[in-house]
């Protein structure tokens, strides 16, 4: 086995696990600061028990 294809393999690999996980952890960031952010404004979070239907 050449190293090139070594290689390819590889890239493969991470293009197949790397880049679903980089989204993944990028999207949780981005709605982890959205919610600190609605939290310091005050606004009220998303809730599923509340029974105020106007």
């Amino acid at each position: 086995m050449d190293f090139n294809a070594i290689l390819n393999e590889l890239g493969f690999f991470l293009l197949r696990v790397g880049l679903p996980v980089i989204l993944l952890v990028t999207l949780g960031v981005l709605i982890d600061r959205w919610e600190r952010s609605r939290r310091e404004r005050g606004e009220s979070s998303f809730d599923l028990t509340s029974n105020n239907h106007h």
